[in-house]
């Protein structure tokens, strides 16, 4: 593809060589560098990408885009921009043939919940019939295979690789996790959502890597609103109208208030054997609604946070045209890896009963999470927990601390 075609949406500024060469490929590490290869040097936490030019044009690369001034050999076409990032995720849509174009897509942002409500809409659009692509912390799956997942946002230049392969798949519709850092790198930039998701809000991801303060991390959540056509929001959440009221987007909620669109009651836990569940009711009571319709919700994973979850994926598939017996009868059997999820006991070879005990693994990281599940488990009176957590590295260290 011509240099000058991936430039068609960016604004920059032409500092030497030619626009009319032929890129092979598009990088932001110098190791990945080929012949024919454009080569975007991104300034990092750690590392400049100016500080590699050398070593990309030794192995190939054949234009440099950058943010500052760098020595570069004369040969070597040189783009300069103000943002390297957004760049980048210009660059990498045009090189991929702007692919996020060509499917329904749903991007869901919160502080928890991502994943699980995520994963309950690919499940409930998959069982519905649709080629549908995911992209999350759980992986990614693209229709053509699965994806172990680096970043819950992949970095601009994999995602729209992911896109052009879902699209090149036949997928209909993709459903992405869309995490604060993600909104604030770029890297969903050059993906307009059909349907936006605020699942909640909590003080995380505020440290030397990641944001600097919570009124910063809370923006930028925020800005997932601002490139989608309709958001749907937690109604009970505190943070909501933070979240919307700058919002660009048609606008529903979900919750157990009596002024949300989706409304929550009746909830009822349900333990049974081999199985801790919940079950409500979910009155859909949206303004356009000239019968107000409920729904009895029933779940096989635990806890009033799964409500929250499904009812925002129930609303999104409602938007999306599934019929609701096909949501609940869906909803019913979905289960998230790593999302009190229930494992199997084995104890001397034998299966043991339910009376013995019950082994859940969750991806609770911090501690917020962390206290949900814990006060869903004594919510089912166990007579006894046993809790084994650990904490990730490259993180804030109060996280730890405070879990």
């Amino acid at each position: 593809m011509k240099l000058s075609k991936l430039l068609e949406r960016l604004e920059y500024k032409f500092i030497q060589g030619t626009k009319d060469i032929e890129i092979a490929k598009v990088v932001n590490h110098s190791k990945d560098a080929a012949k024919g290869a454009l080569f975007i040097c991104i300034t990092g936490m750690l590392a400049d990408g100016c500080d590699y030019i050398s070593e990309a044009v030794r192995k190939g690369a054949v234009a440099v885009v950058m943010e500052k001034e760098a020595e570069v050999p004369d040969h070597i076409t040189v783009i300069r921009v103000r943002d390297a990032r957004q760049a980048m995720s210009r660059i990498a849509a045009a090189f991929y043939g702007y692919p996020a174009e060509k499917f329904t897509t749903v991007g869901v942002t919160g502080t928890k919940g991502k994943s699980t409500t995520a994963c309950m809409i690919y499940d409930i659009l998959k069982e519905a019939g649709h080629k549908v692509g995911l992209i999350g912390t759980i992986g990614v799956c693209t229709g053509q295979r699965t994806v172990p997942a680096k970043h819950t946002s992949p970095e601009s230049l994999a995602l729209q690789g992911y896109l052009r392969e879902m699209a090149d798949a036949g997928c209909d519709t993709v459903v992405m996790e869309v995490s604060s850092q993600g909104l604030k790198l770029h890297r969903t930039d050059e993906v307009f959502f059909d349907i936006g998701v605020f699942t909640n809000l909590g003080e995380d991801h505020i440290g030397k890597y990641e944001h600097v303060d919570f009124e910063e991390y809370k923006s930028c959540k925020a800005k997932l609103f601002k490139q989608c056509r309709l958001g749907i929001f937690n109604r009970d959440n505190p943070y909501w109208e933070d979240m919307a009221e700058k919002a660009d987007c048609k606008i529903e909620t979900f919750g157990f208030s009596e002024k949300s669109g989706y409304r929550i009651s009746g909830e009822k836990r349900i333990q049974e054997k081999n199985m801790l569940g919940i079950c409500y009711e979910l009155e859909e009571c949206k303004e356009h609604c000239l019968k107000k319709r409920k729904s009895f919700v029933r779940l096989s994973m635990p806890g009033q946070f799964n409500i929250y979850n499904s009812a925002a994926a129930f609303a999104v598939c409602r938007h999306l045209g599934v019929e609701k017996e096909e949501i609940l009868k869906t909803l019913f059997h979905v289960q998230v890896r790593g999302r009190v999820e229930r494992v199997p006991v084995n104890l001397a070879g034998e299966a043991c009963g339910s009376s013995d005990f019950t082994v859940i693994i969750d991806y609770a990281h911090n501690a917020m999470s962390l206290q949900s599940v814990l006060e869903m488990i004594h919510s089912y009176h166990p007579v006894r927990i046993v809790t084994i957590f650990g904490c990730g590295g490259n993180r804030a260290r109060e996280r730890r601390y405070e879990m």
